[in-house]
């Protein structure tokens, strides 16, 4: 498995002056095979990396929609909680910041 600084969404986010600061990993991820932990604008945003791009986006449309994983187990993030998806990472964040949440956005809609 390659490094994650290899991760499309975080060049994406680097080619948006976003340093990408890692605090740690996530020694048990709640989703996907591998996770990490950013402060970005001062708050903890996860991501979680899968095997394929399909298996990301297959359970962040699940956990959008049914607030389950694919594999059926629940998982409460909070009220606020907002999914972002490119390629084979999934970010979550759980706050209301908009300055991080049209941040993530623009960097998994990048081309």
């Amino acid at each position: 498995m390659h490094e994650w600084s290899d991760e499309a969404f975080f060049d994406a986010l680097r080619a948006l002056d976003e340093p990408l600061d890692f605090t740690w990993d996530v020694d048990i991820p709640l989703v996907g095979e591998l996770g990490k932990t950013a402060v970005i604008h001062g708050e903890l945003v996860y991501f979680f990396q899968y095997p394929t791009g399909e298996a990301a986006q297959a359970e962040k449309e699940s956990m959008e929609s049914l607030g389950q994983r694919t594999d059926g187990s629940f998982i409460h993030w909070g009220e606020e909680v907002h999914y972002f998806q490119k390629q084979r990472v999934l970010a979550v964040y759980v706050g209301s910041n908009a300055e991080i949440t049209e941040l993530l956005d623009r960097a998994a809609q990048e081309e």
